[in-house]
């Protein structure tokens, strides 16, 4: 089984900020439009992949319902390509 280490969690959570950002617009919307809140889901899943960790992503409100899903793998024993010495 792979390794769940620090870029497994950092993966994550830059995939929840793009999330946000694709849907910055409707988000917006929704929130001019709404009567008292306006609640936004998101969630994450981690499982075993193929060559790593996999990482589901989803987000999920409502004006219209509208939702997204996105998923990575992530193996934290590489070492990076680039190390930069």
């Amino acid at each position: 089984m792979a390794t769940f280490g620090e870029k497994t969690i950092e993966t994550a959570g830059e995939m929840l900020v793009q999330h946000l950002k694709d849907h910055q617009k409707d988000i917006a919307e929704a929130y001019y439009e709404m009567d008292d809140v306006l609640t936004v889901s998101m969630g994450v899943k981690f499982s075993a992949g193929v060559n790593g960790v996999r990482i589901d992503t989803k987000i999920a409100f409502k004006t219209g319902e509208i939702k997204d899903a996105g998923f990575s793998e992530v193996d934290n024993d590489q070492m990076p390509l680039f190390s930069g010495k």
